[in-house]
């Protein structure tokens, strides 16, 4: 799968600073023996109540880690989730992991709440996000979540 990003959703009840340095020699090992498979590389999901809950944590690991196919994720509902709704805190989270952004994930969502919609319902005007990525000339893949839509895909 050439230019594949894959995501990482660690669960513990360890210590973070423990839990920290066993996945970060987890994601050193998987970095080591997936380099002949994938061309991409590992961003870890971020999730609310995991130790990968925020972006700066997604970048205290990339920059713990320190290889260059391991990187940051945003992704838009579990940011808002941890009660970050402001548009200029996103603006400077995302200048400030700008070279370690790797994978943007978006879905429909209200400004003032995290909540999970279909892509283009919501009061969160996705036209502020996309204006802060041209901003900071992002130029990687964006996904969305389609786990609210209901019946028969085709």
């Amino acid at each position: 799968m050439p230019n594949s990003i894959g995501t990482c959703c660690f669960h513990g009840g360890a210590s973070i600073s423990t839990s920290l340095l066993y996945h970060i020699d987890s994601i050193r090992g998987y970095r080591y023996q997936s380099t002949k498979k994938v061309s991409g590389g590992i961003a870890p999901y971020m999730h609310i109540g995991n130790w990968v809950e925020t972006i700066d944590d997604n970048m205290r690991i990339a920059q713990a880690v320190s290889r260059r196919n391991v990187g940051v994720m945003l992704h838009l509902h579990h940011k808002q989730a941890v009660g970050n709704r402001d548009l200029e805190k996103l603006r400077t989270d995302l200048a400030a992991t700008k070279a370690y952004l790797m994978i943007v994930v978006i879905q429909g969502t209200d400004k003032d709440a995290a909540t999970q919609k279909i892509v283009g319902e919501g009061s969160f005007d996705m036209v502020h996000l996309v204006r802060i990525l041209s901003d900071i000339e992002y130029q990687g893949p964006a996904g969305t979540m389609g786990y609210t839509e209901r019946g028969d895909i085709r």
